[in-house]
């Protein structure tokens, strides 16, 4: 099975980091709204996310690269590193992409996805923890 889907959404998914933790951020959401909702590599993530509920080996496929945990985890690695919070990378992905991810992929349209609030969302989240 081609992992084509994957190198392009890396590609789609990569923001240049500016170092200002918000604009940052917000340009990763900005660029994974985007990726799920408008990219044909999101397109055939979004159909091998379905099919690996009901297929091993697709499921195996997604699993041996996480495009969105790998691309995410690029902007969240310095915010973490910075602010010594005790959230793992994993947690702190989750906690960035989550929302996004849930909006593109109930169906609800990518109008509805407010960057500028997810990620103040996230940072209040992360302060919390």
């Amino acid at each position: 099975m081609s992992r084509t889907w994957s190198r392009y959404g890396a590609q789609e998914l990569a923001v240049p980091l500016t170092g200002v933790p918000r604009d940052d951020l917000r340009a990763y959401l900005d660029a994974l709204t985007g990726f799920l909702a408008h990219s044909h590599a999101g397109a055939a993530y979004r159909a091998l996310l379905g099919e690996a509920q009901h297929d091993a080996d697709v499921a195996a496929l997604l699993a041996s690269g996480d495009v969105l945990g790998e691309s995410a985890a690029a902007v969240v690695a310095p915010l973490l590193e910075a602010g010594g919070d005790d959230a793992s990378p994993e947690q702190a992905t989750a906690l960035l992409i989550g929302p996004v991810f849930f909006h593109i992929l109930s169906g609800r349209g990518p109008e509805s996805v407010d960057t500028k609030k997810q990620v103040e969302q996230f940072l209040r989240a992360l302060a919390a923890d």
